[in-house]
């Protein structure tokens, strides 16, 4: 559980919990009576992909990837990597 490796965490690490924590809030779980601001959104993506060090500029020099269930059985981050270029 995260609260018993929290202490464990570095401060790039902490900075990506701490905003993605508030993306789910802001855009998740705060109830809404207007659309979504798409901009204000990347805004805060961007803003996010300065914390990981991700640029946009050199789309082909690095990749992430990321594990993605195929199975009905398992849910989560599991099973075939799909490879996303920045």
């Amino acid at each position: 559980a995260l609260f018993e490796n929290y202490n464990k965490l570095n401060e790039t690490e902490i900075k990506v919990f701490e905003t993605l924590k508030s993306l789910f809030i802001k855009y998740l779980f705060s109830p809404r009576v207007e659309p979504i601001n798409i901009s204000e959104l990347e805004n805060e993506l961007r803003g996010l992909n300065k914390i990981l060090n991700i640029s946009n500029n050199n789309k082909h020099s690095s990749s992430s990837s990321l594990k993605v269930s195929t199975s009905n059985k398992s849910k989560g981050v599991t099973g075939k990597t799909y490879l996303f270029d920045y």
